[in-house]
Order: C-alpha cells, then structure tokens, then sequence
C-alpha cells in the first residue's frame, strides 16, 4: 500500500530561528509525567518504518481490524475512524507499533473555536448529532463493540474539500522547534491550524468517532447478568464527566454506558459547558459521590433495580487490579 522510503515526501522549510526558548514547554511535554524516553523523534516529511505484521497488532489494531470487517453497508461505518496500515518504529525504549489513518481537519472542540461563543449553528450541530448515532449504532450492532471512552477530542472532523490539506502543505509554514537540554532531541511545535473553513464547502465536512484504544468487545462476556442475562463489563471505564451511573455503582455496563456518555457529551457540542458541573473536588480528584448526587438531583434517584445489581456484581473481580487517585489498590467494585 505505501513505498517506506527514508525521503522527504514533500520539500519542507528549513527550521524558524530562533528556537522556542528551553524553558518554554512544547506540545508533549505538557503531558502529565512527561518522559522523553516515551516518545519517538519523528522528523518532519519523514516516513518512519517498514510495515509491521497485523499479528503483532495491539489491541486497537485488533478492535479497528474487527469494525473493518463488519458489514460495509451499515450507514454508520463511514463515521468510524480506523486505521489503513501500520508501521514498527525502533527507539532506546524498543519497538513500538504506529497505526496509520487518512489526514484529518480537527478535533470537534477545535472547530467550536471558529463559532461565536464556541456554539456550533444548531443545523449543524443536528446532522452531526444524527451521523453520531449512526455510527455508534453500527459500532453496537454490528460490531459488538462499546467505545467508552467518548469525548471532544476523540471526534474528529474531515476536510470541506481536498484542497485544503495540499495549499497547507505548500505554504511551507516554518516549523518552530527547541532541543530538550535532557535528551539533546528536537521538539516540534504541532500545526494543528488549517486555517480558516472554505464556508462554500463546510457541509461537506463529516465527524469521525476516533480512538479504540479503550474500546472493548463484549461479545466475549466477563460477566453474566444474572436479572436480565445480557452481557456485562464490569471495570471502571469513561471520561470522569461522562461517567454512566452504573459504572460509578458497578452496577455492570453494556452498550447503554456509551449512549449515556453520548449524550452528555451533547450538552458540551450544543452548549460547550458540562452537564455536570461538582465532578471533581476541591484537588481536582474525581468525586463518585459527588458526581451520583448531581445526577439524583437532575434525575432523581436510581432504579431500585440498578441497585440490586450492585451487591451481585460486587462479587465478581476485575480483570486487573486498579490504583486510585490516592495509590490504593481494588480488585472489584
């Protein structure tokens, strides 16, 4: 599919001089317990490996490979993001394994940026909503597979049109940089900015659900609901803002947790502020009671029957261990 050639595949700039000044974090140093040793020196214009053997896929591989092969007619299956190859890259640290996906516009909060007030015209915001559900319905489906992990940055928008991405490349923006004191490696500023929306073509613009590294099959169960006999996970999963009520009470999830984070998540696409507001507290730790407490107050209180589960699952240990905020180890909910 691709010629892995170490050439440059388009002629780029040299680099801006100045560099960013050394005390001035850049991109992934941003990180939370940022290491250099965990991130490969990509130059670029360079292509960085040959293929790498899909055996060797790790578990988002295998999730996308498995939404690949599902069926090509589902209305959904153009809104999934999957990715078209792999590559095995070599550092310090050993070799590691990059996925390849088609270039895309934008997160969708990147997009709320070019509104007023970071509002998405509602039409817009509708048929989005709609193409959402399309391909979380296929995802469900055909695919078996839940997301969990649903949130702004993991919707991702296409081109308006394919002229885009080219005038970019030949503008040849100069590419600021800075040499880590540490590591003695070059650190690129990220151009994340294709300039402003063609608003003749902005209806050709689609939303991708991006980012399996978190998804889970469960058409392989880990548990049986023993009141209704569906198919259960039963470890924490979702984003802290989005967190379903059954996986705060590990209660066992399925496919509604998805739906659930859907949408409130929508409360951040129509409206750009979170739903629930008394998440975290005062040392930015999650907050489970909290969070129920806001919910009951919106919702009232939960199903008796969601409650009965608790105890039952209860039972039933994860499949690792996990550490909270303060180290302290669980086994089960």
């Amino acid at each position: 599919m691709f010629s892995f050639a170490k050439k440059s595949l388009w002629q780029l700039p040299p680099p801006s001089e100045p560099p960013i000044p050394q005390q001035e974090p850049v991109d992934e140093e941003l990180c939370p317990d940022y290491n250099s040793a965990s991130f490969y020196p990509a130059y670029p214009g360079k292509v960085l490996a040959e293929t790498n053997n899909a055996d060797d896929a790790r578990h988002e591989k295998e999730i996308e490979r498995h939404i690949t092969q599902q069926n090509p007619e589902h209305r959904g299956r153009v809104i999934l993001r999957t990715c078209v190859d792999d590559v095995e890259v070599t550092s310090p640290e050993g070799k590691h394994m990059c996925l390849v996906y088609e270039p895309i516009r934008e997160p969708i909060w990147i997009l709320q940026r070019r509104f007023v007030d970071r509002k998405i015209p509602l039409p817009i915001a509708k048929a989005y909503i709609y193409f959402l559900l399309a391909g979380l319905d296929y995802l469900h489906s055909e695919c078996k597979v839940i997301h969990s992990d649903l949130k702004l940055g993991n919707i991702l928008m296409s081109f308006e049109n394919e002229n885009i991405l080219t005038n970019f490349i030949k503008r040849q923006q100069q590419m600021q940089y800075k040499v880590d004191g540490k590591s003695s490696r070059t650190i690129y500023r990220c151009h994340n900015d294709f300039s402003a929306l063609d608003g003749r073509d902005i209806k050709n613009m689609v939303p991708k659900i991006a980012d399996f590294g978190l998804a889970t099959r469960l058409n392989n169960p880990e548990a049986q609901d023993e009141i209704v006999g569906n198919q259960l996970g039963i470890y924490p999963i979702q984003p802290d803002f989005y967190r379903a009520p059954e996986v705060i009470l590990g209660c066992g999830w399925d496919f509604k947790a998805d739906i659930w984070n859907f949408g409130v998540l929508l409360w951040n696409i129509l409206g750009s502020k979170e739903l629930f507001q008394q998440v975290h507290n005062a040392d930015g730790k999650y907050n489970a009671k909290s969070h129920l407490a806001e919910m009951i107050a919106l919702l009232g209180p939960p199903p008796k029957a969601l409650l009965a589960k608790t105890k039952t699952m209860a039972k039933l240990n994860w499949p690792q261990p996990i550490a909270n905020d303060t180290g302290k180890i669980y086994n089960n909910a």
